[in-house]
């Protein structure tokens, strides 16, 4: 928590000068993370890494290297949210990067998988649907091949096929 109000704290400061400033604060702060991640200490690569977002909510690059974090974390649903954050500052530059449109996808169909354990099958189905419609062209084809499947079970299973 401490280090959250202190991230906040020092936001707020910097937003406060000149536009070049807080490029360079939010590109520190963004180098500063990987820093963090290389020492082994996730949780203030995190803050950093969300610091360098709040400084430019522009810039895409410190929401993808957390939601590619999160998703290498196994925090399914936190890289759900970065990503759909990354998506939303800028499409393109995620749907090029073979990386992380792959991880997109396989934390899409986590999720999907997880939601139908639970029997929440229209949610699971939600979001297959959500992660066909990006341009998956750069995802590994074994990730594509798996989310078609998926969709087809689910299809299959709400016409009354039991496996």
């Amino acid at each position: 928590t401490s280090v959250a109000w202190d991230t906040n704290k020092m936001v707020a400061r910097a937003r406060t000068r000149d536009p070049a400033t807080v490029r360079v604060r939010a590109r520190l702060y963004h180098v500063f993370a990987y820093l963090w991640l290389v020492c082994g200490a996730t949780l203030r690569a995190i803050a950093r890494f969300e610091a360098a977002a709040a400084l430019r909510p522009e810039w895409n690059a410190p929401v993808l290297a957390l939601a590619l974090l999160y998703a290498r974390l196994g925090q399914i649903p936190q890289a759900l949210a970065a990503f759909r954050r990354a998506v939303d500052i800028d499409r393109y530059e995620l749907e090029s990067d073979g990386h992380a449109i792959t991880a997109l996808a396989q934390t899409f169909l986590r999720r999907s998988e997880a939601m139908e354990r639970e029997g929440r099958l229209d949610i699971a189905r939600s979001l297959v649907e959500e992660v066909l419609g990006y341009d998956l062209r750069k995802a590994m084809p074994e990730v594509r091949f798996a989310l078609q499947e998926r969709l087809g079970l689910q299809i299959a299973r709400e016409r009354g096929w039991k496996p």
